[in-house]
This record gives C-alpha cells, sequence and structure tokens, in this order.
C-alpha cells in the first residue's frame, strides 16, 4: 500500500502543476492586448518584410519565432534592466498578419512585459526574476504604424487657403 502512495503521489503533483501552467497561459491570453490595422499591399511578402524592418526598427532582437508559413513573428526579448526592484523590463513583440481580400491585410501585434523583481541584484541579468506584467499596447501601436507609414507614405494635411 505504501508502494502505490509513493507513486501515485508524484504523479498527481505533476499532474496539478500541467493543470496549473495551462491554466496561467490561458489567464494571460485573456489579458493580452492585441492591436489591430489594415493595410493594402500588392503582397503578403511585402508586408512580411516591413513587420520584420518594424520590430528591428524598434530594438526588438530577431529569434527563432519567425515563421512565414504561419504568417507570424515573435521577436526576441528586448531587456531594460534598473537599479531598483519591478523597474527592470523586458519586452516581447508579436505580429500576425492574415488575408482579408486581394491586396488587403490585417496586422495583429502584441508586446508582452515583464518586470524584474530580484532585489538583490537587479541589474544582473543571469539572476533576474522575471514575472509577467500588463502588455504594452502602446508600443504595439507603435509597430503597426511603421508597417502602416511604410506602404502609405503620402501624410494629409487639412485644407489650405489658395
Amino acid at each position: 500500500m505504501s508502494l502505490l502512495r509513493v507513486l501515485l503521489v508524484p504523479l498527481l503533483v505533476l499532474l496539478g502543476a500541467c493543470q496549473s501552467v495551462a491554466r496561467k497561459e490561458a489567464e494571460q491570453e485573456k489579458l493580452a492586448q492585441w492591436r489591430e490595422i489594415e493595410v493594402e499591399a500588392p503582397s503578403d511578402r511585402m508586408v512580411w518584410q516591413l513587420m520584420l524592418l518594424s520590430m528591428q526598427n524598434q530594438g526588438f532582437p530577431m529569434a527563432g519565432g519567425t515563421d512565414p508559413g504561419a504568417r507570424q513573428v515573435e521577436s526576441g526579448w528586448k531587456t531594460d534592466l534598473q537599479p531598483f526592484q519591478g523597474d527592470g523590463r523586458r519586452r516581447r513583440a508579436v505580429l500576425k498578419l492574415a488575408p482579408i481580400e486581394k491586396g488587403r491585410w490585417k496586422l495583429e501585434a502584441r508586446v508582452v512585459v515583464q518586470k524584474n523583481m530580484n532585489l538583490v541584484t537587479p541589474l544582473d541579468a543571469t539572476r533576474a526574476e522575471w514575472k509577467p506584467t500588463a502588455d504594452d499596447p502602446m508600443m504595439a501601436q507603435i509597430l503597426l504604424q511603421h508597417v502602416k507609414s511604410r506602404l502609405r507614405p503620402e501624410l494629409e494635411f487639412g485644407a489650405t487657403d489658395k
């Protein structure tokens, strides 16, 4: 009977851990703050290249999360360490591309943010204690606007007097 308990307890602990990880991911996805825009472009390849360029120009490192087939790109972490607990942040950008109709595309962006809760050495990236925090919708909008401005560079001004 004790042998059964020894084998069953670790199994139950593992099952509980799997459920809590899945639950945390589901809760984080509910709190995700996606921004979206629609753009006109001749091809998805052009929009794809502009998405990558926008992320690079904002300082997001390119990572292995680039999948042209799935039309989604996920950057590496852009880290900004600070000398006080909770002030250091790291950000990861996620951009998605979806067709609407011929020549028209929907872009979605999300910037995931984590804060460093290390109290003793907050400037040491190897010892950082990253905790999820609210997304950065403003940076997501900036990424989308960079793509849009490169596709439609003409500016609209108010009425001019002649």
